[in-house]
């Protein structure tokens, strides 16, 4: 049974420790509560490329003696941003649990130095122009325009040419001062510590933290059905997305993954119904949720002739789960698999970091490891039926399609 310390900091940190004697190593990061949907339009990308600038220096170390000092705690470190979080964290034998605290913590106050700056803006201009060469990234990119267009959550995480290019560093730092205060973040740590002294090191190192002003306008977009399509001569293959409204994160529906990897998961209804019989290579299902909305994917990537044949497979195998639901043998064995998959990230600390800090950002506090197994074991054939009454997918939804061809016509 795993016992949360929590705890938050007269400035307005958060903190959620979980200590687990049995394991010899401890993971520990900062989860800040932005990204690109937290951005001008003027300033798109700058969530993004704020988190390579934390690791570009700060008042006492500098870029190369930030990367040692990783390597020197024998850490499993790196970060990422999305639509609504950045994570800074790393993963360490225990005994160096607290220098590694110390430095991300010196890391969330980072100088963003002017030379480091104006190289690392080279390499997302780099990074974007990769982006734009991948199939699948374009398919994402449309389809957030589409089904979100309007509103922040549209916004590209990388952010563009345009608005990266003419990006200053003062704007960065701007930034940096709204979106970065100290109870807009969240310190989540989980493995072999003493909670008490990891508590009091973190206050040592982030209790002077002034507060910031930057909140949230979340502009919940309306999902619309349609059809948007992109042509580039460039990809061999066509990508195509079915999208249908789901419940948002905050919900923290279980039947909507459950549903999605019947449909769409390993040994799935596509896997055998679609690709097995050669209708084409890649295809499957899978959920977009965000903390205020949802979206249902149905999606493949197949030569640009099997486009409508792919189409046409998805859409019957769509109708057919809203018509007959699930068989309760499906949903037992993907929620073994499900159950399975939980346990084994209750014994990896990296892993149960990212399950806390998703909780809490989302649902606002931490579950256990026998809350979360409970949440998969209580889905049932019916509870399918009454999501799908609720939130059909046999509709004309929103369809995306990238690739060479100009198809839909």
């Amino acid at each position: 049974m795993s016992t949360f310390v929590t705890y938050t900091l007269s400035n307005g940190l958060r903190l959620c420790l979980e200590p687990l004697d049995h394991v010899p190593s401890a993971a520990c990061g900062f989860l800040v509560r932005t990204g690109s949907r937290d951005e001008q339009p003027a300033e798109q990308g700058v969530s993004h490329f704020l988190e390579h600038m934390c690791f570009k220096g700060t008042a006492q170390t500098d870029c190369v003696a930030i990367n040692q000092r990783f390597d020197r705690l024998g850490s499993k470190h790196n970060a990422f941003t999305s639509q609504e979080k950045t994570m800074y964290y790393g993963w360490v034998p225990a005994e160096n649990l607290v220098p590694q605290l110390e430095l991300l913590a010196e890391m969330m106050r980072s100088t963003l130095p002017q030379a480091e700056f104006e190289t690392e803006k080279q390499v997302i201009l780099e990074e974007i122009a990769m982006y734009r060469d991948s199939l699948q990234s374009c398919m994402f990119e449309l389809a957030s325009q589409e089904l979100f267009g309007g509103t922040p959550l549209a916004h590209s995480v990388l952010g563009s040419p345009e608005t990266i290019g003419p990006l200053t560093r003062a704007q960065m730092a701007d930034y940096h001062a709204r979106r970065y205060g100290p109870e807009n973040l969240l310190f989540v740590a989980s493995g072999r510590f003493e909670p008490e002294a990891l508590r009091d090191r973190v206050e040592a190192c982030c209790g002077d933290w002034p507060r910031a002003a930057g909140g949230r306008v979340q502009g919940t977009p309306q999902l619309r059905n349609g059809v948007a399509k992109q042509r580039h001569e460039k990809f061999k293959q066509q990508a195509l997305m079915l999208c249908f409204p789901a419940p948002p994160a905050v919900d923290d529906d279980a039947r909507v993954p459950v549903l999605a990897r019947i449909l769409g998961g390993e040994n799935s209804r596509i896997y055998w119904n679609v690709i097995q019989h050669g209708v084409c290579a890649n295809a499957g299902a899978f959920y977009m949720s965000y903390s205020d909305i949802g979206v249902f994917v149905l999606y493949a990537v197949c030569e640009p002739e099997r486009a409508p044949a792919a189409l046409q497979a998805l859409r019957a195998e769509a109708a057919q789960m809203q018509r007959l639901g699930a068989q309760s043998d499906e949903v037992q064995r993907v929620a073994n698999t499900m159950r399975t998959n939980a346990a084994r990230d209750g014994d990896a600390p990296m892993r149960r970091l990212m399950q806390l800090a998703n909780d809490i950002d989302v649902l606002g506090e931490p579950r256990t490891l026998e809350q979360q197994l409970a949440r998969i074991e209580a889905v049932t054939a019916a509870d399918l039926r009454a999501l799908l009454a609720s939130h059909p997918i046999n509709g004309e939804g929103m369809l995306v399609s990238v690739g060479p061809a100009d198809w839909p016509r």
